[in-house]
């Protein structure tokens, strides 16, 4: 089980992670512009406009150069727009 580290976290997690709303709805605020993490390599929960979760890393690759930094996950690579907020979690 994963712990979280309530010490790093996104300006924004308190707010836009406790929403409760409809499926169709989404998270106010896209295109979102929360702060980037200040540790690389690390396992971050991140929460996208719908509201799902995902653990995501920072993809600093060179094939995404052109966008920038990224997050990776296991289901494909987010933007930072798309992410509403974020915390790390601690193995």
């Amino acid at each position: 089980m994963s712990i979280i580290d309530p010490c790093i976290e996104s300006p924004n997690w308190k707010n836009r992670s406790q929403l409760e709303f409809l499926p169709s709805e989404r998270i106010p605020g896209f295109p979102y512009d929360e702060p980037w993490p200040p540790q690389r390599g690390v396992v971050y929960e991140i929460v996208l406009s719908d509201g799902s979760r995902l653990e995501a890393t920072l993809d600093l690759s060179r094939q995404y150069s052109a966008e920038g930094i990224q997050w990776s996950t296991r289901a494909g690579i987010f933007p930072k727009s798309a992410v509403a907020c974020w915390r790390r979690v601690l193995p």
